[in-house]
């Protein structure tokens, strides 16, 4: 709002410059900013963007959120026009992080309407007598002591303002997890034969219960996201029933399941859905345990027994003993009668009696 450009995380390149003199929608590219009309943002229409350009020009930057609303008309530019600058990244720049401004907005318009109201019949106010960089002004005022946003709310709210991310991407830190695990991406989906069998990890945007015309049958249309695009899921009526548990929108899962390209655009034909917290347990090689202890009591070893045995599987189960009088460690191999089917409470309860780090799912 005050003419300086605001960072904009990859994807894109170069600066954001909250520009109120762009009233149509549209963005431009100008050598390295990025030039993003307030039209476009949700619930800010024509009238409220002519409001601001005309107050910037009279009066020039805003300073902060309250001189934002004493020079606003609160009729063109009302609570929700507010709010939508506030949560779309717009008012970054007014010296307070969003979750400050939106917790400042009350106060803001009732000194706005005050102001507003003194001025209309000629009041003057104390604060018109001070220089306009002085302290006690309440566009001065500092923000309170409330903490941002988490990283998903943010993007959350850009994404239904603006269509889409400016500060991130939810799926920015689960690169290294989606890149260890799934063997293709939205990209490549088109490249791949027909109903082969893949894994592939993203975020639900879309999810769409339904029913089978033929068999009036439960199942879901989804579209899943990663940073390359999107693609349509379907989750037929065989895998819906465990699969439903895991299908909100803004959830990160893996997918596993097969391509069709019976269709102009690849679809994914989804057999598993599987949240990203679990993806590590579930797409699992081993489980090793350690054991820090130059001896091994046979308690011990009956409590071991017995919570392996409540979670019988197939994941194989190796057990390394360290020992301060041995130079190297000692791995065993448990036979296939504890083998185990991982889940997050083994994992706690072999913690609980191993240790903490004891652990490990490779």
């Amino acid at each position: 709002m005050s003419g300086r450009p605001l960072r904009l995380a990859p994807p894109w390149r170069g600066s954001l410059r909250a520009s109120a003199e762009l009233v149509e929608a549209r963005a431009q590219r100008v050598e390295s900013t990025i030039r993003f009309g307030l039209a476009a943002i949700k619930n800010v229409g024509r009238s409220a963007i002519e409001a601001v350009v005309a107050a910037r020009r009279l009066g020039g930057s805003f300073k902060s959120l309250f001189d934002f609303c004493e020079r606003l008309d609160s009729r063109l530019v009302n609570r929700k026009v507010i709010e939508s600058l506030i949560k779309s990244g717009t008012m970054d720049n007014l010296g307070a992080h969003r979750a400050q401004l939106m917790a400042q907005l009350e106060r803001a318009m009732e000194v706005a309407s005050t102001a507003q109201a003194d001025r209309s019949t000629g009041q003057l106010s104390l604060f018109d007598t001070l220089p306009e960089d002085s302290s006690l002004h309440p566009a001065q005022a500092e923000g309170p002591a409330v903490r941002e946003w988490p990283e998903h709310q943010r993007l959350l709210y850009e994404k239904e303002l603006l269509g889409f991310y400016i500060s991130g991407h939810p799926l920015a830190r689960y690169a290294a997890l989606i890149a260890t695990y799934a063997n293709t991406t939205t990209a490549d989906l088109a490249g791949r034969a027909s109903d082969s069998a893949l894994i592939i990890g993203g975020l639900l945007t879309k999810v769409k219960h339904t029913i089978t015309k033929r068999t009036n049958e439960a199942m879901a249309i989804c579209v899943l996201e990663d940073m390359q695009g999107g693609v349509e899921m379907l989750v037929f009526p065989k895998a819906f029933p465990e699969a439903s548990k895991h299908l909100r929108p803004n959830a990160i899962v893996f997918v596993r399941g097969t391509v069709s390209l019976r269709d102009e655009a690849p679809r994914l034909i989804a057999e598993e859905v599987i949240p990203a917290e679990q993806a590590k347990l579930k797409f699992a090689k081993i489980l090793e345990l350690s054991v820090a202890s130059p001896e091994v009591e046979e308690t011990f070893l009956r409590e071991l027994q017995v919570l392996l045995a409540k979670s019988p599987g197939n994941l194989p189960v190796y057990l390394t003993m360290l020992s301060p009088e041995q130079r190297e460690p000692v791995r065993l191999m448990l036979g296939r009668r504890f083998a185990v089917a991982p889940s997050p409470s083994l994992v706690a309860s072999l913690e609980a009696l191993l240790g903490p780090g004891s652990v490990q799912v490779k």
